[in-house]
């Protein structure tokens, strides 16, 4: 067992240096997804019904959605730092935009761009590990790329608690500070 802990060890430490600031970009990135788990919370304590909140979620989602298909495409038409930086800076301007969107509307449209903006790096990221991962180090790139978000996951919401608490529009702002941030280490 303590072998295969080395060997673990060993494999994190072969991987380049370019690889390490990918890692630590998705770690504080997913650290700042601090809207989406508390969407819902946030309508509803400024007024608009579950189902609105719903609704936002869903225009989200379908951002997601589409961020995949548009997010590859970018990445092999314009360069994988060139979509990371659309993704990364954009999601900042419409987070920053939420909390002072007035009517339900303009919320849908900014969440379906939150959605949009805030994936489209993830195809380019996936693409750039392959590029420059030597193929016998990139289950190990992916591997730690999957555990650097899953962490950032972990906490991000933890502290969005604390931020909400203090103030909910904090959470935009956080959230796209960053985005910001990952998009200042990828450059």
């Amino acid at each position: 067992m303590n072998e295969s802990n080395n060997t673990v060890m060993e494999d994190l430490r072969a991987l380049p240096r370019a690889a390490w600031f990918i890692f630590v970009g998705t770690f504080i990135n997913r650290c700042g997804t601090l809207v989406m788990p508390f969407m819902t919370l946030y309508m509803t304590r400024h007024g608009f019904d579950v189902h609105q909140a719903g609704t936002a979620l869903l225009a989200y989602g379908i951002g997601n959605l589409g961020a995949a298909f548009i997010g590859g495409q970018l990445a092999d038409s314009i360069g994988r730092k060139n979509t990371m930086m659309i993704s990364f800076f954009s999601t900042g301007a419409v987070m920053v935009a939420i909390p002072s969107a007035e009517g339900l509307w303009w919320i849908y449209g900014l969440m379906l761009l939150a959605g949009l903006t805030g994936e489209i790096y993830r195809p380019a990221v996936n693409a750039l590990i392959a590029d420059i991962i030597p193929e016998e180090q990139r289950l190990t790139a992916y591997a730690a790329n999957r555990t650097a978000l899953n962490a950032g996951w972990a906490f991000g919401p933890s502290v969005g608690g604390f931020i909400a608490a203090y103030d909910w529009s904090w959470l935009f702002y956080a959230d796209a500070v960053t985005s910001a941030l990952y998009g200042v280490i990828a450059l």
